[in-house]
């Protein structure tokens, strides 16, 4: 089988893969940091969630444990 064609010889195509590449690495690196950024608000939303009913069950059960003993 012919060897396929490259558009514009090797150089041209080895800079229009390089190209390429770039562009997909700058938009996984985007995507990312997006979801990082995402990530660490839910888990913030959901620290602060466990730590509000944490604390008021924390209270709860001393109290209980108090008046059980």
């Amino acid at each position: 089988m012919p060897k396929s064609r490259k558009r514009g010889g090797e150089k041209a195509h080895n800079k229009r893969v390089k190209s390429r590449n770039q562009n997909l690495d700058a938009q996984r690196k985007k995507l990312q940091e997006t979801y990082n950024e995402m990530f660490q608000q839910k888990l913030q939303d959901f620290q602060n969630q466990y730590s509000a009913s944490t604390e008021s069950n924390i209270d709860g059960s001393i109290e209980q444990i108090i008046t059980e003993s």
